[in-house]
C-alpha cells in the first residue's frame, strides 16, 4: 500500500467496557499494482480487558466504485466524502 486516508471515524459506547467503531478507509496502491485504489467500510467491536482495549471482531466491506477515485493525497478526505455523497 502506498497511501491511505481514514475518515468518518465514529465511536458508539455500548457500555463502560465495550464500544462499536466504524470508519471508511481509502487505500492507494503502487502504480504497478493490479488495483490502484480500494475503498472499504470498516466496523469493529472492541472490549476492555485487563485495562486495555482489545478488538474482538472486525469486518471490512469493499465499495465497488472505489477504483474510480483519484489518490486520497491529491483530493483530501473532504472531497472524497463529497464524491461519495454525489454518486
Amino acid at each position: 500500500m502506498a497511501n491511505y486516508a481514514i475518515f468518518g471515524f465514529k465511536v458508539i459506547a455500548l457500555g463502560p467496557d465495550a464500544a462499536f467503531v466504524s470508519y471508511e478507509n481509502t487505500m492507494e496502491f503502487p502504480h504497478w499494482a493490479k488495483m490502484r485504489f480500494l475503498r472499504v467500510y470498516i466496523s469493529e467491536l472492541s472490549m476492555m480487558r485487563r485495562g486495555r482495549w482489545k478488538m474482538r471482531h472486525a469486518q471490512e466491506t469493499p465499495v465497488k466504485w472505489a477504483a474510480r477515485l483519484p489518490p486520497a493525497t491529491e483530493i483530501g478526505a473532504r472531497k472524497i466524502l463529497q464524491m461519495r455523497i454525489s454518486c
